[in-house]
């Protein structure tokens, strides 16, 4: 199929590979990503040249941002129907992420030009930079310039720490100026009033629809947003260095599995009608070990590559230990308390220096208790809300006899999830209540919310669900859309009102890996996803006589 053809062209640029060091590199605004809208590019030219075969009129453009769209305009021009995506990847990212949504709208505006059929409303595929925030610390930073989403002093302040440059420099670089800016922010490029709807399909980023056995499912209530900050617990007091020198350092890497932290339900959550248990935290596991066994002499708790918005897949803890004893009990105990799925691998190494700082005790259990009452709530909150909320510490450094956690609260609904923070800051007040020692402050540097956004009603839903019942007789799996994309930034764009908007997940498999370079969906799955998207790209901009769904997916 097409579809594929097109994701493979794409998906192909930047990747090195699906071993977990290697993946996809196409990071914002470098120079794969710049290869990727070329290419998008040259398919959008070659749809624009048959389709004036026909007939037809279609554009390509790419914004002053450096987006890219090509519409296939309609009978009216002043109104549009948007499918939406984006090229660029995390570090060390999977090949579907953000492609496959593009590749979908480029299969279904080729699909339309074969057949000559020119739309009551036009019909347009934009491809944003930047949707990751892995590099420059902004999700969604693309769709947001385009929709004037932006206060250019933020632009400033944005760092896209490999080129060593801010979005501000880039964007000088790529012939703006600080007043165009300002003007672009006044009047935007893309100007939600003319939109009908906006639609986006995505790989899923979680094991629900694996699970379940289902190609596809549809997105309901919204696209959630996130509270994301670094707590600080300070250790008040001189820590001390052990100079032992009788000591070994023992490396106990326990190994989970990753996952999208807002994409994966937290264990407990209800789908299908079962409690489903999907997340395997190497980071949780290892608070939950040191909760219950006091080891002394650790060194650092550390996750390699870890971030806000991936479930840790590998968490290593160093320590000293003084025997072969020591080793031996310490890897029976760790090896008792992991869950099915999860194993540890440990090495016993020299010492490099005489002098090593060990994290105290009290900072270490108060850190790791902060750990497990963040899981704690936010599974009680997610189960009991239907998943509204979730929460993960996705990272964490241990510098100075300090300990810092990176924590990630996702929200679908914003007042439960401030109740959820509220009480989450008085859970560590109560851990840290017995003690003078330690003190845990919140980094307000590294403060960043966005709020859900809402779909603004039922309406693109109720149309999936007539299609999904008409085309297979039952109602289609729904599922709830925690991590961030683009398409907020488009739902917001209109004045006074909400985009009407709709998502399509395809199942993931692997275990619904995402952001990592094992991430997969099979090209069955895909193909009856986009094949569903055409259905309702037709059914919302479209009155014409078809071939049957089951032909366009044969």
């Amino acid at each position: 199929m097409r579809v594929n053809e097109i994701l493979d062209n794409i998906g192909d640029i930047g990747w090195k590979g699906s071993e977990d060091d290697q993946g996809r590199d196409c990071l914002p605004y470098m120079e794969n990503e710049d290869l990727s809208h070329g290419v998008f590019r040259e398919m959008a030219e070659d749809i624009r040249s048959r389709a004036e075969v026909n007939g037809m009129s279609v554009s390509v453009e790419e914004d002053p941002f450096g987006n890219s769209y090509v519409t296939l305009f309609g009978d009216n021009i002043d109104k549009c129907v948007m499918i939406c995506s984006h090229l660029d990847s995390v570090i060390r990212g999977g090949r579907f992420d953000g492609v496959l949504g593009v590749s979908a709208g480029l299969d279904v505006l080729n699909k339309f030009v074969d057949r000559g059929i020119i739309p009551k409303t036009s019909i347009k595929v934009a491809a944003f930079r930047s949707e990751e925030s892995s590099v420059t610390g902004k999700s969604c930073l693309g769709s947001a310039l385009a929709t004037g989403s932006y206060e250019i002093d933020d632009l400033k302040k944005i760092e896209q720490r490999v080129l060593g440059k801010t979005i501000f420099d880039i964007l000088l670089e790529r012939g703006l100026s600080e007043r165009n800016l300002q003007l672009l922010k006044e009047n935007p490029y893309i100007d939600g009033d003319g939109l009908e709807a906006v639609l986006e399909v995505h790989v899923e980023q979680s094991d629900v629809l694996n699970s379940a056995d289902k190609p596809f499912g549809i997105v309901i209530h919204g696209i959630g947003g996130s509270r994301r900050s670094n707590l600080v617990v300070k250790d008040l007091i001189e820590s001390s260095s052990n100079n032992e020198g009788n000591l070994k350092l023992l490396r106990c890497v326990v190994n989970g599995e990753a996952n999208h932290s807002g994409g994966t339900p937290m264990n407990g959550e209800i789908f299908d009608g079962s409690p489903v248990s999907m997340r395997k935290d190497a980071l949780l596991a290892v608070a939950k070990f040191l909760k219950e066994n006091s080891l002394g002499n650790v060194v650092e708790v550390s996750v390699p590559g870890g971030t806000y918005n991936v479930i840790p897949g590998q968490c290593v803890l160093d320590v000293l230990v003084s025997s072969e004893d020591d080793v031996e009990e310490i890897e029976k105990k760790f090896e008792a308390s992991l869950k099915d799925g999860m194993f540890v691998d440990f090495e016993v190494m020299d010492r490099e220096s005489a002098d090593i700082q060990c994290i105290r005790d009290e900072v270490l259990a108060t850190a790791m208790d902060i750990v497990c009452e963040c899981e704690d709530l936010a599974r009680e909150t997610a189960v009991s809300t239907r998943g509204l909320v979730r929460a993960t510490i996705g990272n964490v450094l241990c510098e100075e006899g300090n300990v810092t956690l990176f924590v990630d609260q996702r929200r679908l609904d914003n007042d439960i999830a401030d109740r959820m923070a509220e009480e989450f800051l008085e859970r560590i007040n109560s851990v840290m209540k017995d003690t003078d020692f330690i003190e845990v402050v919140e980094d307000e540097g590294s403060l960043k919310l966005t709020l859900a956004t809402p779909f603004g009603g039922e309406e693109i839903q109720n149309v999936m669900r007539e299609l999904y019942k008409k085309l297979y007789g039952s109602l289609p799996l729904e599922l709830g859309s925690m991590p961030g994309h683009d398409t907020s930034n488009i739902i917001r764009s209109r004045r006074n009102e909400h985009v009407p908007a709709g998502m399509i997940f395809v199942r993931g498999r692997n275990g619904g890996i995402s952001h990592h370079p094992k991430e997969y969906s099979r090209r069955e799955d895909i193909g009856k996803a986009v094949g569903f998207l055409f259905e309702t790209v037709d059914e919302l901009a479209f009155e014409v006589k078809k071939e049957s769904f089951e032909d366009f997916v044969a």
